[in-house]
Order: structure tokens, then sequence, then C-alpha cells
């Protein structure tokens, strides 16, 4: 019965292309062809026969942004507009499920769910707790990176693809785009909000993950409350029990240069109970307070990279399991290696080091034991759909502008280090749970193991290199942690929950008590952290506050002023690129040496912004630099310039042959410069 019911919510998606329906039909529909159509459909394929129908919607909502994205590129590389790319898509994917119905594929065997039954109600709890925290508190919608991510959508959604940097005048854009494509086309399709539609991507990969660590999980342990239970405290993570060795800090209060009880007081005063700032709080010092949850509760892509990350992982365990790669199987690794890539080229990069590292590592150490039965399939098809899927991506990084920053060439000087932090934040976890860490290793990676563990313990050496020695830009090395404990941390919990299981009496609930008062704390500190957060500086406030006069100009410039338009605002806030979809003329200086552009072109742009909103003059070398732009430019006031420097307006007034006022609601005001004239900055 609920095979049929889910055909006929599937078939019933297809209506609103066809019929006028209410709003929320649309939305609901979008939402099922975006997250659940395009994996579904191709697992109906691809997919083994004996899979029950959970498995599949839970894979498809990782497949299917994937699928949707490349399939209306793809289109769209004809010459097609996005509209239409993503209509053929829908019909070619709505024509597939018709053949796949008339075919018989949907007449599954009633196989069993491979994860306990408690499993899709951890993943319905999960995504519906971030909802929650969402619906509670939109301000996290807006939160961080979240404003420059609605920025890039915005500019795909007013001029296409590939993407123009929103910050900047007339850059190519240097960040990993398809997640902003496929959120455009989510809005597309669904009609949702903005800052909604990114919330609701995130929603969805909270509810596919715990699914996914349940099936890895289960590598370690067919019994169905130890993969429940150690799929819960995946969620946590191994990071979670960090916190406990915060009191180490307090040591500092003996050896410092302020000592004593006030120094106690300080420290604690420093803990940040009132925001999502909590956890980094609590880190001990020298490490990363690398936190899970926050992954799910901030707008990025990364959290959904380690769900790809894992199912890839898991594919692969499956085959050194069956001693065999599988031609369905290798398809779907090939996508999971692809997909991490393009949608987060750190995850994708250590999924292909650890995949290929961990093959060569499981061949060495099986010849070297002399275990016999080694298949050379394996060790041959799974490094090559690697390199395979890393080949596929390398078209779409280029298309991201991708390795294009201004480094000094060297790689060894900028990439290679000793990572003391990453080291010190891997081994506390590791010496707090040394004994079940210790069982586990034992049980899973002895001599004698069998072999998906022995490529598994290769993952785990692969990874603890890349996080020991490999440094990235901007801190990003501390994502290297995330993957190391997705793979390291469910044998361990898997051990935790068998030692209690095995205990009984007041031992039982000594040991209950103590995985509670480790890996509780975090989360909920996480959460409600988050939920009470508020906006943490000026710029961030200014996103989730701007008055309705200042909607009322951006608006204005979105209705009256050429789609590629240059807006140049006296601050970074930015709110161009989102309220009024057209270009900010520059942005700070942090976003600009993380995404890799030429600092002296920035710095002539500052300059240029400075000399406009000062209480001089214009200069004639502004002038003459903004007159280098073919495209037209706006200066927008706001009120607090207004107040900061109140002859203004009144020095744009004064300059009538080079601006004019075309917007003025009393409190914001909106100056056009009137030549804007010549060859730069030309229209792509």
């Amino acid at each position: 019965m609920a095979k049929k019911i889910f055909l006929i919510i599937l078939l019933g998606s297809s209506l609103p292309l066809i019929l006028p329906l209410p709003g929320w039909c649309g939305l609901i529909s979008g939402s099922i062809q975006s997250f659940i159509l395009p994996g579904f459909v191709l697992l109906l394929f691809i997919g083994d026969r004996d899979r029950h129908w959970f498995d599949d919607v839970a894979l498809s909502i990782i497949l299917s942004p994937l699928l949707l994205t490349v399939s209306t590129l793809a289109v769209i590389g004809f010459g097609l507009p996005m509209e239409r790319s993503l209509r053929l898509f829908l019909f070619l994917f709505y024509l597939l499920l018709g053949i796949a119905l008339a075919t018989g594929r949907f007449k599954r065997t009633e196989s069993k769910l491979r994860v306990p039954w408690s499993i899709p109600v951890i993943c319905a709890a999960f995504s519906g707790l971030i909802a929650a925290c969402f619906a509670i508190n939109p301000d996290l919608l807006r939160r961080l990176d979240a404003w420059y991510h609605a920025s890039l959508i915005s500019e795909i959604l007013a001029r296409g693809v590939p993407p123009m940097e929103p910050l900047l005048p007339d850059f190519p854009v240097k960040y990993m785009w398809y997640y902003h494509f496929f959120i455009a086309s989510l809005i597309k399709l669904s009609h949702l909000p903005l800052f909604a539609a990114m919330g609701l991507f995130n929603v969805m990969a909270a509810f596919s993950f715990p699914y996914l660590l349940a099936r890895y999980a289960s590598f370690f342990t067919k019994n169905a409350r130890k993969i429940t239970f150690a799929t819960l405290m995946a969620l946590a993570g191994l990071e979670s029990i960090i916190w406990f060795l915060w009191p180490v800090e307090l040591a500092r209060a003996l050896t410092g240069d302020v000592r004593g009880i006030e120094e106690v007081i300080r420290m604690f005063g420093k803990i940040q109970f009132s925001n999502s700032n909590v956890i980094f709080s609590l880190s001990p010092y020298g490490t990363w307070m690398v936190n899970l949850l926050d992954k799910f509760l901030t707008i990025t892509v990364f959290s959904y990279s380690l769900g790809f990350f894992l199912f890839g992982i898991s594919l692969i365990l499956e085959a050194w399991r069956t001693g065999k790669a599988g031609m369905r199987n290798a398809a779907l690794l090939l996508l999971a290696v692809f997909g991490t890539t393009i949608f987060h080229i750190i995850t994708g990069v250590t999924m292909i080091g650890t995949v290929i590292g961990a093959t060569i590592l499981t061949v060495i150490y099986m010849r070297f034991r002399k275990r016999t039965g080694t298949p050379t399939e394996l060790s041959t098809v799974i490094p090559l759909v690697a390199v395979v899927g890393f080949a596929l991506s390398l078209p779409f990084l280029k298309a991201m502008n991708m390795g294009s920053g201004t480094g000094s060439g060297n790689f060894a000087a900028e990439h290679l280090h000793f990572g003391l932090k990453n080291f010190l934040t891997i081994f506390l976890p590791f010496l707090i749970l040394i004994g079940p860490i210790r069982g586990a290793f034992k049980k899973y990676f002895s001599r004698h193991a069998a072999p998906e563990f022995i490529f598994l313990a290769g993952a785990i050496i692969c990874l603890l290199i890349l996080n020991i020695f490999v440094d990235l830009p901007s801190v990003n090395e501390s994502k290297f942690i995330f993957p190391l404990f997705l793979l390291a941390g469910p044998p361990v919990f898997v051990e935790i929950v068998g030692r209690i299981r095995k205990s009984g009496g007041a031992k039982r609930r000594g040991m209950i008590i103590l995985v509670l008062f480790l890996f509780l704390p975090a989360p909920v500190l996480t959460f409600r952290g988050f939920i009470i957060d508020r906006p943490a500086d000026k710029t961030e406030l200014k996103r989730v506050t701007f008055q309705p006069h200042e909607r009322e100009a951006y608006e204005w410039l979105r209705d009256n002023s050429s789609v590629d338009a240059i807006v140049i605002e006296n601050n970074f806030y930015n709110l161009a690129p989102v309220l009024a979809l057209r270009h900010s003329f520059n942005s700070s200086i942090g976003i600009i040496d993380v995404l890799g552009y030429d600092r002296r072109e920035i710095t002539a742009m500052e300059e240029v912004k400075a000399d406009l909103f000062s209480d001089n003059p214009i200069a004639g070398e502004t002038a003459s630099y903004l007159k280098n732009f073919s495209r037209e430019i706006y200066v927008v006031l706001l009120d607090e310039d207004m107040k900061e420097h109140p002859a203004m307006s009144g020095k744009f007034l004064s300059d009538p042959g080079r601006f004019e006022q075309v917007f003025n609601n009393g409190k914001t005001q909106v100056y056009r410069l009137r030549q804007a004239t010549i060859q730069r900055g030309s229209k792509r």
C-alpha cells in the first residue's frame, strides 16, 4: 500500500506542468521533482531489484540534485533558456518513469528495508528538528555565508550561467556554483522564496543523512538496536565529546599573566551560551570545534557533500564484502565521486584521494600478509572509477574558474605543513574513548579482518595523513576532520552500544549516564544556541533588518535598471545582488582573498568608493575610472550615509553633468552616472 501511495504522489507531481493548480501544489510538486523524481527514476533502472522503496527514496535525495543540475545544464548548453531546459528535463524523467512502469521495473520484490525501521523515524525527526530551528529563528537562513549564496543564486536567476561574481562588477565567479544552480532550479519549479529554498535543501540533506549513517553502521553489526543507537551517536559525532576536556584550560589560571580566581572567572565569562558560538567557546585550546550539526543548521552544501562521501564509501565496502564491483555499484560510485567533487571540491578531492590511497594500501597489505583471493577487479575498477569521476568533473571545475587564484606557485610551501590543530582535534576524542576504540580496532581492523575492514583501515590512514600534513586556504583544512570522524565513529559507537548491552545492573546504568554525559551536551547546546542566535555584527544585522524605504529603493533598481547594472554602496552589506538582482561594485577584502581575486583591482575600486562617499568633491580620477565601464552605474545613499555625511546628497546634486537623481523617498536616494560608456566591463 505504501508503495502505491508513493507512486500516486510521484505521478501526481506532474500535474502542475499541465493544469493550473493552487500554489501549495506547485511547491510540493516542485520539491518532489527536484529531490525525488530524478534519483528515483535512475534507481528504477540501475538499482537492485530487491531494494526496499524507502531505500530508493533516501538515496534519491542524494542523487536527484546532481542529476537535475547536470541534465539541465546539458540542455542549456544547446542554447535553450533555463525554464525550457527544466521542462525538457522533467519531460524526459517523467517519460522514463512511464517506461519503468510499463516494463514492470516498479514491481519490486517485497524486500526488507536495509536499515531498521527506527531509522526512517530518526530521518524524519532529524530533518524536522532542522526545519523547526529555521522556522523558530528565520535569521539562521541569512547567517554567515548565506547572503553570498543568495547573491550567487540571484545572479543565476537574473542572468543565467555561467554566473559572474555578484559582489564585484565584472569578474567571473570563482566559487562552486552548481549547488546554486540547483537551488535556482528548485525556485523555478517550486516557486519557493530564495532563503526558504536554501533552508529546504538543508532539511532534505538532513533527512537522508541518518539513513546513510545507518547504512554505513550496518557493516559493523546486523543488530537493529546497535545500528539505531550508533546512528544517533554518529549524528552527535565523535567531535561532540571534546568539550569534556575544556576544564584543562583552567590550568592557565596557574601559569598565565593573570592568575587565580580572577582568571577563572574571566575564562568562564568568555563562554557564549546565548548564541551559536557556544560549542566553539567550549573547545579546548589548540583544537577545532568541528560541529557536524552546525553544517545542517548553517546554509552550506557541505552537509550534502558529506552524505555523498558516506554513500560512496558504503558502495566500496559492499564491493569488498561481496568480492565484486558490479556495473550498478560502479555506476553509482562514479556518480558519487563526480557529484561530491562538483558540489564541494574539498570533499570531492578528499574522497578521490582516500579511495585511491586506501585501495593501494589494501592491496599491499593483503599481499604482504599473503591473503589469498584478493579480487583484481576491485583493485583496478575502484580507483579507475574514482579517476574517471574526477576526470568528468574537470570541465565543471574549469567552468567554476577553480585554481585561478593568486598563489605563489609552490605547492609544497602553500599546502604541506604539520597540522597540530587537526591532530589534537582528532586525538582528544580517541583519548577519551580509548577503551571502545581499542575494542573496535581489535574486532574490525585486526590482521585477520575481512577485506572491507582492511580497506576501511586504509581509508582512515589516508584521512589521517590528509588531516595532519595538508593545508588549505582560509583554514579549510578543518574540513578534512569531518570525513575522518564519519568513518571512524560508527564502529566505535557500535562497540560502545555492545558493551552497554552486555553489562547489567549499576554498571549498565553508569555506562548509559556516562555516554549521555559525554554526547548530549554538545547537541543540546548547539540547537539551543542556534535557536536563540541573533545577528553577530553590523552587516548581518542589516541583512535581516533593512527598512521598507531601503527595500523600496532596491526594488526600484530591480525594476528600472539594466540587468547588467552596477550598484555602488557605502558598506559591505551587498544588498544589491539579493534585493535588486544587480552586481555590487565592491566587497570586503576578506571575501576577495578567500575567493582569490586580484587584490590590486579591488583596492582601486575601494579607493573609488571611498572618494564617492567622502565630503570632498568627486576626484577626476574617480570619474575617469567609472567611465571605463560600459554598464549603467548607480550610487545608493542610505539614511545612515546621509547622517554620517549630511552634505553627501548635495555632492551628487551639485554635479549634474555626471550624476542624476533617479529615486528619492526621503530616506534613501539613488543616483545614476550619466556617462557610463567605453569598453571595459562589457556584457558577457
